[in-house]
């Protein structure tokens, strides 16, 4: 690969130039192409699927080790500071996250019909809003 706007180096023109050519060969001059080269056809095509399925499998788990580590991060937070404040002070940490969702329309409180019926409600609002990363333990917005 070439930094963009550099000309390309000869060695990448080179492997973009037998790229085209191969990519150009129908299925037949392919196996042609590679029994010269001494390859086995269904031996590279063998090769080329475990190595494409590989690939996917390790996208996979890496995708499912960071799934992983959100999760053990969120476990980590320490809700027992923000879910010990007195019902004025949540109400008022609802309200700002409220104003905020208003002003930015970044989220919506929609599915609560933007109000808390019970203290339950407010310690759970606030402890998602912590998970999310919208407020800190402190009840403080995080921009």
């Amino acid at each position: 690969m070439t930094k963009q706007g550099s000309p390309p180096s000869f060695r990448d023109r080179l492997v973009d130039e037998i790229i085209d050519e191969i990519d150009g060969l129908e299925e037949d001059e392919l196996d042609a192409f590679l029994r010269d080269m001494d390859q086995d056809p269904d031996a590279v095509l063998k090769t080329g699927e475990a190595v494409r399925k590989s690939s996917i499998a390790e996208a996979r788990l890496a995708r499912l080790r960071g799934a992983q580590q959100e999760l053990k991060a969120n476990k980590k937070l320490n809700t027992a500071t923000l879910l010990s404040f007195d019902l004025d002070r949540k109400r008022q940490i609802f309200d700002v996250v409220k104003q905020r969702s208003e002003a930015t329309g970044e989220m919506t409180l929609a599915a609560r019909n933007q109000r808390i019926d019970s203290d339950k409600d407010l310690d759970s609002f606030l402890e998602a809003c912590l998970r999310l990363g919208l407020i800190n333990e402190a009840g403080d917005i995080v921009d």
